[in-house]
Formats: C-alpha cells, structure tokens, sequence
C-alpha cells in the first residue's frame, strides 16, 4: 500500500472514500462497471482477436475495478494498525 499511499494522510483519505461526496461516485461507478462486465462474461465468454471482447480484457478490467473497491478496507486495515501517534 506504501507504493500507491505514500503519507499517512492519504491512507485517511481512501479509507473515507466511500463516505464522501466524490469518492462516493468514483465507487458507485466502478462497482457498476464491473457488474456490467461481469454479467458480460457470465452471459457469453470469448476469446476474440478484438481486443475489447477478449474475454482475458475483461477479465483484467474487472481485476483492476475489483483492486480499486478494495482500496479503502485496504486503508482502513493499515489505519488500524498504525499507532495513534502516527495518525
């Protein structure tokens, strides 16, 4: 997590992310995004020379939405973990 939340603060700032007016919308639409491809690949898996119906695209795509809602439990764990001084 240090790679991508260098400070201290910046690990406040996700973990609350989902509570606050911007960081609300940025998840709402990753998570809707990546149900939208996930039914997509439920419905019908392809392998296919264009790139963006690839099933192995979309799989990866979905990786990376999956890895962004995650960021803030993520935060929150090292929070918890930090002595209150460091806070």
């Amino acid at each position: 997590m240090k790679k991508y939340l260098p400070n201290s603060p910046d690990y406040a700032i996700m973990a609350d992310a989902p509570s606050t007016g911007p960081g609300r919308v940025i998840m709402s639409a990753a998570r809707l995004r990546r149900d939208e491809l996930l039914g997509k690949v439920d419905k019908n898996p392809v392998r296919s020379d264009e790139l963006k119906h690839d099933l192995v695209y979309i799989l990866g795509q979905i990786n990376v939405l999956n890895w962004i809602l995650e960021l803030p439990d993520k935060a929150r764990k090292v929070i918890d973990k930090l002595p209150e001084t460091e806070l």
